[in-house]
């Protein structure tokens, strides 16, 4: 009876022992995905002098982008598109996606038509079409209703043109039915989920590394990260930080949990918004149609304070 104990305790060491290592395998794989995507995103320049297409399109590769989200796939109908925008306060990059044949310029030119033809700043100058006297026996031909149509130009006032595209543009951007983030689906295991994540929530974030965005934010993902946040807030003059909250970040391990059920999944992880503080944050991902995530449980770890104004 005695051996017959050891041997299942033998084989529960080694049943625990394999389960470890998966975990390790797994928390690995996320902590690369993490670690390659925002290297890819801080490799990203701005050509300069640019103000409209901002984005220096020898570091920035849109598919090569989307491909490391190997876990995420889009419907067979649609493609991703972006779009740069600088306001000269602040840059950012719209990732949407659209069917093949649509054309983003196209759609709010047309747009901007159909708006701004009554506009009072708007100008139709209409030029009839002479009329041909036709001599007998053509005289039927004087018919009006076989005299052209008239001919109209249309001069718009280019400011309110502008103007009208812009907000358009923006209006198409932050719309969720075209957004890339509502439209992904992710691969129904740990992995797509936590990548289904991550583009949500920071998948547009590194061209605002470039600017003065207050939302800025990223995912804490490895020790190393700690050190060097440590090392940056505790010299900086720019923010103010509580010195002992630092530290007890020595004491976290950074690399993202994730849980599922029937129902959902749930990771937890460590964000950083630069001008705010750092947070431990909680979501629940819908594991059917459309994949809603709901902010479940945020902790505050470290606050951080501004000293400068841009």
């Amino acid at each position: 009876m005695k051996i017959k104990k050891n041997r299942l305790y033998k084989w529960i060491i080694i049943a625990s022992m394999m389960c470890l290592n998966v975990l390790i395998v797994i928390a690995q794989t996320h902590t690369e995905f993490i670690d390659k995507v925002m290297n890819y995103q801080d490799s990203v320049k701005l050509e300069k002098g640019i103000t409209y297409n901002c984005i220096d399109t020898t570091t920035f590769h849109l598919n090569q982008y989307m491909k490391m989200f190997t876990k995420l796939r889009l419907d067979d109908k649609l493609e991703y598109a972006y779009e740069c925008l600088n306001n000269n306060i602040e840059v950012r990059l719209y990732i949407y996606v659209k069917p093949y044949s649509f054309n983003l310029d196209n759609y709010l030119d047309q747009e901007a038509v159909k708006a701004l033809r009554n506009s009072v700043t708007t100008r139709i100058i209409k030029a009839e079409r002479p009329r041909i006297i036709h001599p007998k026996p053509f005289q039927f031909l004087n018919d009006s209703a076989f005299r052209e149509p008239e001919k109209e130009t249309i001069v718009y006032d280019k400011e309110e043109y502008s103007n009208f595209k812009r907000h358009k543009l923006l209006k198409f951007l932050n719309d969720s039915v075209n957004r890339a983030c509502s439209n992904v689906i992710p691969e129904n295991s740990e992995e797509g989920y936590l990548q289904y994540l991550f583009f949500d929530k920071t998948g547009e974030q590194f061209t605002q590394k470039w600017s003065t965005n207050y939302t800025e934010k990223w995912i804490i993902h490895s020790k190393k990260d700690i050190t060097r946040i440590i090392k940056e807030y505790s010299t900086t003059k720019s923010f103010d930080t509580n010195k002992k909250e630092l530290k007890k970040l020595l004491k976290l391990d950074p690399t993202p949990l994730v849980k599922s059920d029937s129902t959902s999944f749930t990771i937890t992880w460590i964000e950083i918004e630069t001008y705010n503080g750092i947070y431990e944050r909680t979501y629940k991902i819908s594991r059917t149609i459309p994949h809603r995530i709901v902010l479940t449980k945020e902790k505050e770890l470290v606050s951080i304070t501004q000293n400068f104004v841009y």
